[in-house]
């Protein structure tokens, strides 16, 4: 076997990467599935091609492959192809890469021809921020466009083929001279002052935006000279002029990207991606959903990529030189060959002269013409792509050189004859004849009829899903490919009766090839929007949440405005609400439903995902009147703090004191204090009281009235006194109390006591002299009892037993008995 790139399936790179099988060739070289045998996925192995390895150019063709690995290893995003390895096999240069499950951004053209402002919008949202993390980290892509912007299967833009890429800080794209990129994308300062810039990387995604939403580029023209004279002498006109329906600011940012004047560009991506968001949260409804009708663009004949929707040029005739790929391939052209392309305007001086030049034929081939270096870029993203060169890709066989290839050392008029000779300036289908080169060299012309069969004549083509890793697609579809000779007798400027006899076959295989791509078109998209893609919308990734591979990967912490301009431009409706959460940042996501990123919610029934946006912790306020048990928050603080919302409430009820004055459950102390705000979350501590404490009634019957009070101090009892006179109980000491001994009271409970002031008395009056009967009843209305005794003469009292203060009563409580002695 001569070469890797000719390896059967099975067979092993550096014992770790096993072939499994061919995804698609390039001018630079084959990519393959493989299999990294040491962590167990699928990646996707680019392998330089044996004869550029061994060629004059080695050493620039292994440093574009060392360049592509370093500046896409240097830059961490989701919107970036990211480049696993790199090393050297059998002296081949290969790198390894993500393998992208997917379309190019050049195929969902050439199948949707144009794209709604929506489509359009978030497609370059996501090119931008791709761009703005490499911005960021010093590079430059310098080869931005279609066929390198990858579409995954959930949707969303990878950028891919860093081979053209330089530090911001290297002045100018190459030191030999060679301008590196494709035509319709090269920003003015590339071609004119061979410097890339980050501004470079912004007009390339402005020409982009401006073909989804046209179906065509700016300048369409099969030509590279006539296109990059076009880019630096005249401008962009704005996308309104080809869709009148899209909303101005959305033109107006388009022309900001592709405005000749590099200093009226953003500065780099990050501007721009922020600029673009901005914009994309003014839009309304009927901006969003603006597409011009695809209807509108005429077809005729295989597409061309350098020219959406219009014929491919003409296939060479056998003998003349191959020429360079249409303006969509990365084209290599030398300085020489760029000052005659570009006329002197881009040098600073005004020449109408030179402009009217670049819309002629040129002179014949002289030989003192400087050589050019027309050869496709061969990096694995030209030809890789679906859309590379005039048709799409093919693979390409054993032993044959790439049809998009010229050899390097073609001439300069080979170039402008293969180039203008195709058109001129902007081919416009007029009926004048033009010069093509037979195969003897000699110049000959061609009329509408023999470029229709020119035209017609391309080579066998393969459609297929060929990308960076791409999987391959559902459908492939193969056009006729005329042999030189028919396709040399078509074009001679009289048709012999043979070829007049071939002319409706030739016809027929064209209609019929124009047929079979109409009814795969057709295939492709019914299953589309039945069973495929379109028949569900994709729950987008966001941009701010690292996804790990192979696991679930949630919406949980993604910024929520972002994330809806995501959604609105994606086109997926949705229902928000939003509640607290202690994990989630005010104004992130919480969850949704779906929960994962990459669930399928169906077009038809009108699914929605629902999202719950984070309103950050819950703040909550300690009330100011929870420490005033006569309120509805004081009569109960652990009820009032669950009422405002706190949640992490510290009451430990066995150490909750006894109060006199504070009810049970009143409020005894709170940190922090009452009025405070803090989150719900933040820890209260709370001590309650528990009211007054039991206690029993002391014995204090009998006990002298200061023994008693002591006794109902120690209790924290209330009590109240009031005196009787007591036969029985001494002065100053307790008769009785209201509650008996042992009763079980509280702290602060009120009893009453009587105290003892003594047995009564009373002043007893002198009766002596006076009449028994007058002295009984006297003394008896004291209370006394009355004793008379004696032999009544003169019915008089000489004498009597008491007298003065004396008791009424003894003390059993009888009565105290006076004498009288009558005479």
């Amino acid at each position: 076997m001569t070469q890797v790139a000719d390896a059967p399936a099975g067979r092993s790179i550096d014992h770790r990467y096993r072939i499994v099988a061919r995804i698609a060739d390039g001018g630079m070289a084959t990519v393959y599935q493989a299999v990294d045998e040491r962590l167990g996925r699928t990646v996707a192995v680019k392998v330089m091609h044996r004869q550029l390895a061994q060629g004059p150019h080695h050493d620039q063709f292994v440093e574009r492959f060392h360049r592509e690995a370093r500046s896409a290893a240097s830059i961490a995003n989701p919107h970036i192809v990211q480049v696993y390895d790199t090393g050297e096999y059998e002296g081949l240069g290969y790198l390894v890469m993500e393998y992208v499950h997917g379309v190019t951004l050049r195929q969902a053209m050439r199948i949707q021809r144009t794209f709604s402002v929506r489509e359009t919008l978030r497609i370059l949202l996501e090119t931008l921020d791709g761009l703005a993390s490499a911005h960021r980290a010093g590079v430059i892509h310098r080869d931005i466009k279609p066929e390198n912007l990858l579409i995954n299967d959930r949707g969303h833009v990878q950028i891919t083929d860093f081979g053209l890429a330089k530090a911001i800080s290297q002045e100018t794209l190459s030191s030999t001279g060679m301008l590196l990129g494709t035509a319709s994308y090269l920003a003015p300062e590339m071609i004119a002052e061979n410097r890339g810039t980050p501004q470079g990387d912004l007009y390339a995604v402005g020409i982009v935006g401006w073909e989804m939403l046209a179906g065509e580029v700016p300048f369409p023209t099969s030509n590279p000279v006539t296109m990059v004279f076009k880019h630096v002498h005249e401008d962009v006109p704005g996308v309104q002029t080809r869709c009148p329906g899209v909303d101005p600011s959305v033109a107006r940012f388009l022309s900001r990207l592709t405005a000749r004047d590099l200093a009226q560009r953003p500065a780099d991506a990050v501007v721009a991606h922020q600029d673009l968001h901005e914009l994309m949260t003014r839009l309304d409804t009927t901006a969003w959903e603006y597409r011009r009708d695809p209807a509108s663009l005429a077809v005729v004949g295989p597409l061309n990529p350098a020219r959406p929707h219009t014929p491919a040029p003409a296939a060479p005739t056998p003998g003349t030189p191959k020429a360079a790929s249409t303006s969509t391939t990365p084209t290599a052209i030398s300085t020489e060959a760029r000052q005659t392309a570009i006329p002197s305007t881009a040098r600073g001086t005004t020449s109408d002269t030179t402009a009217t030049s670049t819309r002629t034929p040129p002179s014949p081939p002289s030989s003192n013409h400087a050589a050019v270096n027309a050869t496709v870029n061969a990096t694995g993203t030209d030809t890789l792509s679906p859309s590379s060169g005039a048709d799409e890709p093919r693979p390409i066989r054993d032993g044959e050189e790439s049809d998009d290839q010229v050899s390097p050392t073609a001439s300069f008029d080979a170039f402008l004859t293969r180039h203008l000779g195709n058109d001129r300036s902007d081919t416009d289908g007029s009926d004048t004849d033009r010069t093509e080169t037979d195969p003897s060299g000699a110049p000959r012309r061609l009329s509408n009829r023999d470029r229709g069969h020119a035209s017609n004549g391309t080579r066998t083509q393969s459609f297929t899903d060929a990308g960076y890793g791409l999987a391959r697609g559902h459908a492939t579809t193969r056009l006729t490919r005329m042999s030189s000779t028919q396709g040399s007798q078509a074009s001679t400027d009289t048709p012999s009766r043979t070829s007049r006899r071939r002319l409706p076959m030739t016809t027929l295989a064209a209609v019929m090839a124009a047929v079979l791509v109409v009814l795969a078109a057709a295939a492709s998209a019914v299953w589309w929007y039945l069973r495929g893609p379109g028949s569900y919308r994709t729950v987008p990734r966001p941009t701010d949440v690292a996804c790990v591979d192979e696991r679930p990967c949630t919406l949980t912490g993604a910024g929520w405005a972002a994330y809806e301009s995501t959604l609105k431009v994606s086109g997926i409706p949705y229902r928000v609400s939003r509640a607290f959460s202690d994990t989630v940042t005010s104004g992130d996501i919480v969850s949704s439903t779906p929960s994962h990123v990459g669930a399928h919610l169906s077009r038809r029934g009108g699914d929605a995902i629902d999202v719950i946006v984070s309103k950050g912790v819950r703040m909550a306020t300690i009330p100011q009147d929870i420490d005033d048990p006569t309120t509805e928050s004081g009569r109960d603080p652990l009820a009032a703090l669950k009422r405002a919302g706190f949640s992490n409430i510290r009451h430990t009820a066995g150490r909750d004191p006894y109060s006199q004055n504070l009810p049970e459950r009143a409020l005894v102390s709170i940190d922090p204090k009452p009025g405070t705000t803090l989150k719900h979350s933040a820890p209260v501590t709370v001590t309650l009281s528990k009211g007054p404490m039991p206690v029993s009634m002391p014995d204090i019957v009998g006990r002298r009235r200061e023994d008693a009070q002591a006794a109902l101090d120690d209790a924290k009892l209330r009590v109240s006194y009031t005196e009787e006179h007591s036969d029985s109980v001494d002065a100053g000491s307790i008769i009785s109390v209201s509650v008996a001994k042992g009763t079980q009271l509280h702290w602060g409970d009120a009893v009453q006591a009587v105290v003892s002031t003594g047995p009564e008395t009373a002043d007893v009056p002198s009766v002596v002299g006076s009449t028994p009967s007058a002295a009984r009843s006297k003394l008896e209305a004291l209370g006394f009892t009355v004793k008379v005794e004696g032999t009544p003469i003169l019915h008089l009292i000489r004498q009597q037993s008491a007298q003065g203060r004396t008791r009424l009563r003894d003390e059993h409580g009888t009565a105290t008995v006076i004498t009288l002695t009558v005479v």
